[in-house]
């Protein structure tokens, strides 16, 4: 329910019914929003792979290419096509919402 693949890889929604994001025409946060996929949660289910003796290759990959151009690692990421024609890449939802607050 919480797992998404976004092209860039699998990640994962914050939970289920997540309000904080942009709105659902892609508009800006405004107290209330669509919950998108969170790339530092592909990272956690990484090392529980790893803490479970598995390989946690694919979810640190995926956590990298969602990556802004900088390197900084996005609090979210596109995943709702064809509001965006490139899911898996950065929100501006922490810019906007740190406006706000």
């Amino acid at each position: 329910m919480l797992a998404r693949n976004v092209g860039t890889g699998t990640s994962y929604y914050c939970y289920d019914y997540d309000g904080y994001g942009e709105q659902v025409d892609g508009a800006n946060f405004s107290n209330a929003g669509v919950g998108r996929i969170w790339p530092l949660l592909a990272g956690e289910r990484g090392h529980l792979a790893v803490l479970a003796g598995d390989d946690g290759l694919a979810q640190l990959t995926a956590m990298l290419k969602m990556r802004t151009p900088s390197g900084l690692l996005p609090e979210q990421v596109w995943d709702q096509s064809p509001l965006y024609p490139q899911n898996g890449v950065p929100t501006p939802a922490a810019h906007h919402r740190a406006a706000h607050t």
